[in-house]
């Protein structure tokens, strides 16, 4: 049905390619959060917080696609990636997670909330009430991106070479305090699309 969809020619060629580009991120989206799950499982915080970045950049990826217009009218694509006038998939296809944030973070994709319901709803279903109470304490406050800087920088910093640069302390508490901001960070995006969708 997918082939059959995409390959009509009453959809036009750049419109089957970024529904192409859509479905094959949103597979790879799929891939991360498998990822992630099995990371926290076993408690490998620093690799269950590369497999989220990765998901979490693959998601706001499909969010650009999905409001190209919207996109394409934000100051990090006109003057940080040069995508005036460029076709928008090749343009995209150069975003890093950095870009994609603060794309993300000019149309408004991250709430506002301290701490988004659905975060707090899931660190109380797997922590219980009392250690939730002191995990919800100690998040970063302020909403918007901060928690998915955090998440990223964390990430960033296990490059070998960037060590050499910033030397960083490795220990599951770290770990532990980067992928729950990465959590956030995702709970974030969702809460707010469902908040955007319902107002």
């Amino acid at each position: 049905m997918t082939r059959l969809l995409l390959g009509s020619t009453a959809i036009p060629a750049e419109s089957r390619e970024q529904m192409e580009a859509v479905f094959r991120l949103l597979k790879l989206a799929s891939f991360y959060a498998r990822e992630t799950a099995k990371c926290l499982d076993a408690s490998a915080f620093f690799a269950a917080n590369v497999m989220g970045a990765a998901m979490l950049e693959t998601l706001l990826l499909v969010m650009c696609i999905m409001n190209e217009g919207r996109v394409r009218s934000t100051n990090t694509w006109r003057n940080v990636l040069k995508g005036k006038g460029k076709p928008f998939l090749k343009v995209l296809g150069r975003a890093d997670l950095e870009k994609v944030l603060q794309i993300g973070s000019e149309l408004s994709w991250f709430s506002n909330a301290d701490l988004p319901k659905l975060f707090q709803e899931h660190v109380v279903k797997h922590f219980g009430q009392e250690a939730s109470s002191v995990i919800c304490n100690a998040m970063p406050k302020g909403g918007g991106r901060l928690p998915a800087d955090v998440a990223r920088d964390a990430r960033n910093k296990l490059h070998p070479a960037k060590s050499i640069r910033e030397p960083f302390e490795l220990s599951d508490s770290t770990g532990m305090v980067a992928t729950l901001c990465l959590l956030l960070a995702l709970s974030s995006v969702v809460q707010q699309n469902l908040d955007s969708r319902t107002s």
